[in-house]
């Protein structure tokens, strides 16, 4: 994350990401605020050695134009999650976009990522993989649980 330009505290100008956001017709909530004053802008880019023993990336992003486009299309998991959701970020070269929902939780179109984004960088980067809880099990009022399964490169 440091490499991709994020620090302790960072709070970056949003008011290009809340005009857009307004002019797309969402309400922007405080948790989506604070997610872009601490995560807006950054592109992350994870190298890994493949399973073929070849070196291959992944790339996130919370970018500006990245999430203008989703905008544009009204991405959202408000119906499947019961409260509004905004989209905030793109992982894996855009295979997912996530949303963050007024109480703070992340959710991609399989269901709920993450509780918190600690649990979503974490699960991404960190030592834990994190799985998802499905939509079907969200809805029954599941609990999310971090998965056991460890990163193998992780330091």
């Amino acid at each position: 994350m440091e490499r991709a330009g994020w620090f302790k505290n960072r709070k970056i100008d949003i008011t290009n990401y809340v005009k857009m956001l307004e002019s797309a017709g969402y309400e922007v909530f405080d948790a989506a605020k604070k997610f872009m004053e601490e995560y807006g802008e950054l592109i992350i880019v994870a190298k890994y050695i493949d399973p073929l023993g070849e070196e291959d990336y992944e790339e996130d992003s919370t970018c500006f134009e990245d999430i203008n486009y989703y905008c544009k299309y009204n991405t959202n998991y408000d119906e499947e999650v019961g409260e509004r959701t905004i989209p905030v970020c793109k992982l894996y070269r855009g295979e997912y976009i996530v949303c963050i929902s007024e109480s703070g939780k992340l959710f991609i179109s399989e269901g709920m990522r993450a509780k918190d984004t600690y649990n979503l960088w974490n699960g991404l980067w960190g030592e834990y993989k994190c799985g998802f809880l499905k939509w079907i099990d969200y809805k029954a009022g599941k609990e999310f649980q971090r998965s056991q399964y460890k990163n193998k490169n992780y330091f």
